[in-house]
């Protein structure tokens, strides 16, 4: 069924394997969120924040193939503490989003299992991602 209501001062979250349905709009608005776990469902739709999610340090939303996410530039400014990034299969499609080297915090990414396609940008010196799968 669809995400139910999540109370707005929620920092931690872990819906996985729930095979919930739908947008992510409940989420998309706790702005207190600090950890999220939202693997294995089936989320639609795109992952934009509507406010700051200015403590969100761990985002994981893995194995959720409708998702088709894009990594927009609102989504790196409004992540400005994100250090652990999981979009593995996610139907991701187009090009290594390379807004990605905007995130000067982000230490682990994975985009595994996705349709990426192209070469990986050049990373710069402030970018340490520790683990790229």
């Amino acid at each position: 069924g669809s995400l139910p209501y999540v109370a707005h001062n929620v920092w931690y979250l872990d819906l996985s394997g729930n095979k919930f349905t739908g947008a992510l709009t409940n989420v998309a608005s706790l702005t207190y969120l600090q950890e999220a776990y939202l693997d294995n469902n089936f989320f639609s739709g795109d992952i934009q924040p509507n406010d700051q999610w200015d403590n969100l340090r761990i985002f994981t939303i893995d194995n959720n193939p409708n998702l088709k996410p894009t990594i927009t530039t609102k989504f790196v400014s409004q992540t400005p503490k994100l250090t652990t990034l999981s979009l593995s299969n996610t139907g991701m499609t187009g090009n290594f989003p390379s807004n990605l080297l905007l995130m000067d915090g982000l230490k682990s990414v994975d985009l595994s299992r996705n349709f990426l396609q192209g070469s990986l940008p050049e990373f710069t010196a402030n970018v340490t991602i520790s683990s790229l799968d």
